[in-house]
């Protein structure tokens, strides 16, 4: 009577071992990224296959049939380390994990745990014996050109690393305030840009507000046409360089917090050197210009020029030009250029105060015609 109770209860609860076994095998498949077929006939060969065959021997003696569903399962895993040395823990804890998930993740984590405690009560697993390579004998390569030596720089010369190639090259830069204050940060090297920009978030750490009346400019970035409003900051230091009074435009989508990318490098920095890139040891070799005076494109956003013209009845012409400063440096000199028709004449204004105007007259030559004309700033210096 005891032997048909406990062999009615070994049966009833064989599907545990097998359970466990199918589970590790399953875990073997999922550590090795097998596909969706080896995962589900795996387990199935392995363990419950023999399983039912064996169990059809013993179909009229319920105790050989309870050990035949609880011995060839615990046989596979103690036998597992002998085809996959060192894997049974790992196989066990993920199989069980995975399967429990199904249910809720605190199942698969308390699942995964007793697949770690099961593995060490089968036992230590045999370790994975790596036999020592036999060295190839190959004819030696040739090493080519020894490389090049570092060229030893000019005293107005600096080298900085650069990340990156193409249209992605970042290097650093810092800028300064009017307080002092500076940050050091990424740019991207943009041949293409006009004017250097930067995010809010740095301009935000510079203590830089950006005025509601600020000029603006239409930028062309990679998204399209924006319109962006523009800052004035101190200078901004390429290595041991600075550039005074640098116009910067404000421009979110410039920016790529991915890369720690904060904005474009433009023209209006990067012109005022000669630029050399040395791929080899990736650096860039800046040297200052030394015809680097104009600075009209930082100067023009803040400086605002008109002119009338007067013709008198001798025939002289007088153009009158004037330019006020609404920036927050003294503009040193404006160069305006008038043009009229195929003549360009030029007038120049020095120390133009911040919030200042200053008013010079041009006296075109006799017979000069101009009915209209057009002037811009052709060149400026801070």
């Amino acid at each position: 009577m005891i032997s048909k109770l406990l062999s009615g209860l070994m049966i009833a609860t064989g599907v545990v071992p097998i359970g466990v076994a199918m589970a590790a095998i399953c875990g073997l498949g999922l550590l090795r990224e097998a596909g969706a077929i080896p995962l589900v006939m795996g387990p199935m060969a392995v363990v419950l296959l023999p399983c039912l065959g064996l169990a059809t021997l013993f179909n009229t003696r319920p105790m050989g049939l309870a050990l035949i569903l609880w011995v060839w399962p615990i046989l596979v895993l103690i036998g597992l380390p002998a085809y996959f040395p060192g894997e049974r823990s790992e196989a066990l804890t993920t199989g069980l994990g995975v399967v429990a998930s199904l249910h809720s993740p605190e199942s698969a984590v308390a699942a995964a745990d007793f697949g770690s405690n099961l593995a060490t009560w089968l036992g230590p697993e045999p370790e994975t014996v790596h036999e020592p390579a036999t060295p190839i004998q190959t004819e030696p390569e040739d090493p080519g050109p020894p490389p090049r030596p570092p060229e030893s720089l000019k005293n107005d010369q600096v080298a900085l690393p650069y990340e990156g190639e193409g249209r992605t090259l970042r290097i650093p830069v810092a800028f300064e305030n009017g307080f002092g204050e500076s940050i050091e940060t990424w740019m991207l090297f943009d041949t293409g840009a006009t004017f250097t920009t930067l995010d809010l978030q740095t301009l935000k750490a510079l203590d830089i507000e950006v005025s509601p009346s600020a000029p603006q400019v239409t930028l062309h970035t990679a998204n399209g046409e924006r319109t962006a409003q523009l800052v004035l900051l101190e200078q901004v230091w390429l290595g041991g360089f600075p550039v005074k009074g640098v116009t910067v435009a404000v421009c979110e989508a410039c920016a790529s917090p991915e890369t720690g990318v904060t904005g474009l490098l433009g023209n209006n920095v990067s012109g005022q050197f000669t630029v050399t890139l040395d791929p080899d040891r990736q650096e860039m070799v800046l040297e200052p210009r030394k015809d680097s005076a104009d600075r009209h494109l930082d100067v023009s956003p803040w400086v605002d020029i008109d002119a009338k013209a007067h013709l008198w009845p001798d025939g002289r012409v007088e153009v009158e030009v004037e330019a006020s400063n609404q920036g927050s440096r003294v503009v040193e000199e404006a160069h305006i250029g008038i043009r009229c028709a195929e003549d360009h004449f030029k007038a120049t204004l020095n120390r133009i105060y911040p919030g200042d105007l200053r008013r010079s007259r041009v006296s075109l030559p006799r017979g000069t015609q101009c009915e209209t004309y057009q002037v811009s700033l052709d060149a400026a210096r801070w």
